[in-house]
């Protein structure tokens, strides 16, 4: 659903699968269509990809790098691929082609299987993050997020109107799997998947414990091209807010706050196959 209609890259994307089991570079072209910009068509990323098999026997090699910068580099832009490759599908997915969302959605339980103990881990999300580190490989969480939200909903969708389709598509992650997160409301209810546009917000405590940046976003539903087709999901991007608070102001005089998270507070874990900050633990009261 993203290679367009080139044989060439269909071609080099099929060896690219089978030869190595992994999706490091296809999708480097297609940053500013997955940082919510206008950029390169599905064609044209699909010519950007006949091109890539240096790029790619490069990453591989930066994977097996000793130099512990160029290793986390390296798998911050695998993941960069993996999300960019399964929102690219989830845009313009066909009836036919449903497989093919479950396999990238595979593909990102995957990485995350292989790389949740990695002890390069919180330089790899910082890298996806941006936050100290610049480059290309950058999706942020509130995109993360809405991601996981799009992809929710295009699995309600196939679970109801095409039942014979969905054995195709893993089961979005439970709530175990995410760390207990709290979920959008939106996306729970059940009209959510007929709904043109949701609404979602993703929040980011993380800097200090009195002030709160946030991030706005819709999840827009693409009709389908023919009737007997699936709905796509656009995920759009919105407003950032940071909200603060008297108190964190007087107390930015005395501490200067540079807006650095990770100098702050010890980072939550990221759990699930998003890679998304686990929820608040709830602890039972004893009797």
């Amino acid at each position: 659903c993203w290679f367009g209609r080139s044989p060439t890259a269909a071609s080099t994307w099929i060896a690219t699968v089978c030869g190595s089991g992994t999706l490091i570079a296809p999708f480097a072209a297609a940053l500013p269509e997955a940082m919510g910009q206008s950029g390169a068509t599905a064609g044209g990323a699909a010519a950007a990809v006949g091109g890539h098999d240096g790029d790619m026997a490069a990453s591989a090699a930066a994977l097996q790098s000793e130099d512990p910068a160029v290793r986390a580099d390296a798998k911050a832009r695998d993941l960069h691929a993996r999300l960019v490759a399964l929102e690219k599908c989830l845009l313009r997915p066909e009836r036919e082609r449903i497989r093919l969302v479950g396999f990238h959605y595979q593909e990102l339980c995957k990485w995350q299987q292989d790389h949740e103990n990695d002890i390069d881990l919180s330089n790899i999300m910082d890298r996806l993050n941006n936050r100290q580190h610049g480059g290309s490989a950058t999706y942020p969480e509130w995109r993360r997020q809405a991601l996981e939200e799009a992809y929710r909903l295009f699995y309600h969708e196939v679970a109801t109107n095409h039942a014979d389709k969905v054995e195709g598509l893993p089961q979005p992650p439970t709530s175990t799997e995410i760390g207990s997160r709290r979920l959008n409301e939106h996306v729970l209810t059940r009209k959510a998947a007929a709904e043109h546009a949701i609404p979602g917000k993703y929040e980011d405590r993380s800097c200090n414990t009195l002030g709160t940046r946030s991030w706005e976003y819709q999840i827009r539903r693409i009709p389908p091209a023919s009737e007997n087709d699936i709905c796509g999901r656009e995920i759009v991007a919105g407003h950032q807010i940071f909200e603060d608070s008297t108190l964190m102001r007087l107390v930015g005089f005395v501490v200067p706050l540079d807006g650095c998270c990770a100098r702050c507070v010890e980072p939550k874990r990221v759990v699930g196959p998003f890679l998304l900050p686990e929820g608040l633990k709830v602890v039972p009261k004893r009797p």
